[in-house]
């Protein structure tokens, strides 16, 4: 009985350090997106060929999982 508290004690304990860490490393992850914003934020109105090209990568971006290129979707909307 002793084994099974202290396994789950150190199982929930690492489990909660690791998510911290997973949290952290995910920001590091996608270092790209901040240039597709800036990107976002000073094309022209004109350039639909750009625009479009980055609505889709970013859509791309949030279906693999990075949902931070959802802030690019907002900038190209408030376009």
């Amino acid at each position: 009985m002793e084994f099974i508290v202290v396994f789950l004690i150190g199982f929930f304990s690492y489990w909660i350090l690791t998510k911290e860490d997973l949290l952290s490393k995910q920001s590091s992850m996608c270092p790209e997106k901040e240039s597709i914003v800036r990107i976002a934020e000073h094309c022209h109105v004109d350039s639909y060929r750009l625009r479009k090209n980055l609505k889709e990568y970013s859509l791309i971006k949030i279906q693999e999982g990075y949902y931070e290129y959802a802030e690019v979707l907002e900038t190209l909307k408030r376009k």
